[in-house]
């Protein structure tokens, strides 16, 4: 149960510090490309929806992190801001 709120950390940690920016920075680039006419409006379109795709699936894994963490704590029947284990190593 812990290895799989570890791994939904993780893949929120991925998301949120480099799925989400390049994403950005897709549309950013896109929305330029339109502006200056080198793209037309359907790729400009298709582009934010794919980049509403990569936020959409960043809320599907924040849900599944926030549904792990309270299987973990029904697992241990204690609410994990309680637990306060210091002998335990931080993760990176």
């Amino acid at each position: 149960m812990a290895d799989l709120t570890k791994s939904r950390c993780s893949l929120l940690e991925r998301d949120r510090t480099v799925l989400l920016p390049q994403a950005l920075e897709v549309l950013n680039l896109s929305r330029k490309s339109y502006e200056y006419g080198q793209t037309g409006l359907s790729d400009a379109l298709l582009t934010q929806q794919s980049v509403q795709a990569v936020f959409d699936n960043f809320y599907t894994d924040i849900l599944a992190y926030q549904t792990a963490l309270g299987a973990l704590e029904q697992a241990v029947n204690v609410p994990l801001s309680m637990i306060h284990n210091t002998d335990v190593p931080k993760t990176p």
